[in-house]
């Protein structure tokens, strides 16, 4: 049972389509109940929906490539990069500095942080009024604190919506940070998916931000960025520039 349970809930965090883990969550009770069935008759514990359930499981990881594989990055254009957030690119005040700013340090790149504690997709847009007219980079880590406020999703898809809409379009290179994202929330990450398809933007895979807050001494409460977690960020977001 300890496999199948760890399968399972690794299962439950990519933001896969509804029909396929529908499908991979029968094939799986199937299969499980098939086991039982075979092991209390001393048959051969493999059946045929073991090997369906293994497919099943290639099948998914297939999806989920293109979401892992890091995106390159291109040469901001005047070396400049603007950081559109909340307090984890902002900080709350315990850190000595900021990813975006070390995320300077180490490219020699023009980086503004434009994020402020607390910021919500809605402040999205205000945000990048600060951006101004020459091309830049835009980085966006912004949408945990609807996440974790449970933004009903049609507010939350809108919301991304109309940030993009601020930003896309306007000469600039913009970037999405995917969130990482537990059972029960895989809709806000389908979400991110698809708008950012739509909009043609590069996204950070959510890996990137989940390794950094499940570091050891990374978080300072779990959620924001110690200094060891803000300098991490910042050397693995430099690692995709060229």
């Amino acid at each position: 049972m300890l496999p199948f349970a760890v399968i399972g809930i690794l299962l439950t965090a990519p933001p896969l389509p509804r029909g396929a883990l529908a499908l991979w969550t029968v094939l799986a009770a199937i299969w499980w109940a098939e086991t039982e069935f075979r092991s209390r008759r001393g048959l051969r514990i493999t059946g045929p929906f073991g090997v369906l359930l293994a497919a099943a499981t290639l099948f998914l990881a297939a999806l989920e490539i293109p979401y892992v594989r890091m995106p390159e990055l291109p040469a901001p254009e005047g070396r400049s990069v603007h950081v559109v957030g909340d307090s984890l690119s902002a900080g709350i005040g315990n850190e000595n500095r900021t990813w975006p700013d070390l995320l300077g340090e180490k490219t020699g790149l023009a980086v503004t942080n434009l994020a402020s504690p607390g910021a919500r997709l809605a402040d999205g847009p205000g945000q990048v009024r600060g951006v101004g007219a020459e091309p830049s980079l835009v980085l966006i880590l912004l949408g945990g604190n609807d996440l974790l406020m449970r933004a009903s999703r049609d507010n939350y898809e809108r919301e991304l919506r109309e940030l993009l809409d601020a930003v896309s379009g306007t000469g600039h290179t913009v970037v999405l940070f995917e969130l990482p994202v537990i059972p029960g929330f895989r809709h806000y990450g389908r979400i991110q998916r698809t708008v950012a398809r739509e909009y043609g933007i590069r996204q950070i895979p959510s890996r990137v931000l989940a390794r950094v807050l499940s570091t050891e001494d990374g978080t300072l409460d779990g959620i924001h960025l110690s200094d060891r977690g803000h300098r991490d960020l910042a050397e693995r977001v430099a690692a995709l520039l060229p």
